[in-house]
């Protein structure tokens, strides 16, 4: 909760008078109860405690760990990340250990933080996630939800994503929650580089989709015009940053338009808490950021103090009231 004064004139101007007033950042979703709504995107925060030195992870209503899948995944070749014009581009390629492995290395260290994790998995077939998911299960205690990376533009897939394929997320959505059964909530994390991100979700909605993530970074190529080569290693890569912001707070609208109901974790060019904001009124429930913490680890305190200091100039009480709140032409 974040307390303030705010200043009211009568209507003759001749008094003014100071009201106390407290807007209520913590939220719940899919029967999740956050302290706020801001989390950190998949792959900002690292695998393991790489950055509590930095920044406390109780900051964010939720950390979201850096997908890992039922094998060693070495990632793609260096560079791996490049700045560009209001954004940034990486092929990172999803490198990490075995789920197994982390579980048994890595996973204490953030129960000790006292973070609230959003476990995430990802897989080159539909039988991975199966797996994933499987070993996830065993130890879901230990989370509060498990994002499906079916969207993730920089794995050996490249350009043929599950998360182009309304029956291919259908399918994965369906054999994650076979596996995982009640005892997670399971979002699935789709991609804004499609046609129909309405048609695509629907897929996973019907398949029992708890919530879903919209969105990984866009398919982006960025070169350097004197070497005429890419500044990425693997060659293209994602883009994200304040750029993408304009195309992900239509998706979610379109979405939310077509779903009412269906928890949204809103991700994509947010930088401010007025950004949040807006993210949050054309339908997020949650936003989550990566960009923003990768210029300033601690970016996190910022925006969810200009969030709630928008919350109350505008006089919203509960953040979670701005949820889906968008008033469009018509």
């Amino acid at each position: 909760m974040f307390k303030n004064k705010k200043h009211v004139h009568s209507d003759d101007g001749d008094c003014c008078i100071e009201l106390d007033m407290t807007v209520e950042l913590n939220t719940s979703v899919a029967d999740i109860k956050l302290d706020n709504p801001v989390v950190a995107a998949s792959g900002s925060m690292g695998h393991s405690d790489e950055l509590f030195e930095v920044i406390d992870p109780r900051e964010f209503g939720a950390i979201t760990i850096k997908s890992l899948a039922p094998f060693l995944s070495p990632g793609n070749p260096s560079p791996r990340v490049g700045a560009c014009p209001t954004g940034m581009m990486n092929s990172v390629g999803l490198p990490g250990p075995h789920i197994k492995d982390w579980i048994d290395s890595d996973l204490e260290k953030l129960k000790k933080s006292g973070a609230k994790i959003i476990m995430a998995i990802w897989g080159r077939t539909f039988e991975d996630y199966a797996k994933a998911a499987k070993i996830v299960t065993q130890y879901s205690e230990n989370f509060i939800a498990l994002e499906v990376n079916v969207s993730c533009p920089n794995t050996e897939a490249g350009n043929r994503l599950f998360a182009f394929s309304k029956d291919d997320v259908q399918k994965i959505t369906e054999l994650v929650k076979n596996e995982v059964g009640n005892k997670l909530p399971i979002f699935i994390k789709l991609s804004s580089s499609v046609t129909s991100i309405v048609d695509i979700a629907s897929g996973a909605v019907k398949a029992g989709a708890d919530g879903l993530t919209l969105f990984n970074t866009s398919l982006g190529l960025v070169i350097d015009p004197y070497t005429r080569k890419p500044i990425l290693g693997k060659g293209s890569g994602g883009y994200s940053g304040a750029g993408v912001f304009p195309i992900v707070c239509k998706g979610v609208y379109e979405v939310r338009s077509a779903f009412p109901e269906i928890p949204i974790i809103g991700v994509g060019g947010v930088s401010s808490g007025q950004d949040a904001a807006a993210l949050m009124m054309c339908g997020a429930n949650l936003v989550g950021i990566a960009t923003a913490t990768f210029a300033n680890p601690k970016a996190v305190i910022r925006i969810n103090q200009e969030l709630a200091d928008f919350c109350f100039n505008t006089g919203v009480v509960k953040v979670s009231e701005l949820t889906n709140t968008i008033e469009m032409p018509t």
